[in-house]
């Protein structure tokens, strides 16, 4: 997952969901002084794995290009967390055990939580959804690029904009509709 924020806070409750599915989410998490660390969480059938990153790596008021990589078939991968096109250490606060949690049947929420629970304050420009391992440099090329412009759209499974003016629906750029978005 790909996106780019501009936080104005923590967000509901010291952390901000960026991007969630039931089963997983990338959320801020406040630390202190307009400066956060970011948060990845996947599910799983046993204990659940959550990584942080171990520094403060978001600005309130500055725009950041954030991406987390995961492979997430095998219990013991680490995700890879990049902010601005680098990579930020990570330390793992729950260690997974057991078989990934499907979230097929779920819609990709963002801006919160499945539940409502935990809202982002501030705003989330373009979000992109690839169905592999990212590498740095496929990041790197293609962070500043719209749709159109894009080095390399393999593997892209949606990418939202957010520029379609004042409707409620959110385009899926990368052309398959049925992933097209609802705004509210």
């Amino acid at each position: 997952v790909e996106v780019w924020i501009n936080t104005d806070s923590d967000g509901e409750g010291s952390v901000g969901m960026i991007v969630s599915k039931l089963s997983n989410y990338i959320a801020t998490v406040g630390e202190s002084g307009g400066s956060m660390k970011l948060r990845f969480k996947q599910f799983f059938d046993g204990d659940d794995g959550a990584w942080e990153t171990t520094d403060l790596v978001i600005t309130n008021g500055k725009w950041h290009h954030v991406v987390v990589s995961y492979n997430s078939d095998a219990v013991g991968n680490n995700p890879i967390i990049y902010v601005d096109g680098k990579v930020v250490a990570i330390t793992e606060t729950l260690t997974p055990t057991g078989t990934r949690d499907s979230d097929a049947a779920n819609d990709i929420i963002v801006g919160n939580y499945h539940d409502d629970s935990l809202t982002f304050d501030g705003r989330i420009a373009m979000v992109r959804v690839f169905d592999d391992v990212r590498s740095q440099s496929e990041i790197r090329a293609d962070m500043f690029n719209p749709f159109a412009d894009m080095d390399d759209a393999t593997n892209l499974v949606a990418m939202y904009q957010f520029d379609e003016g004042t409707s409620t629906t959110v385009d899926n750029v990368e052309g398959t509709a049925a992933l097209d978005g609802t705004m509210s």
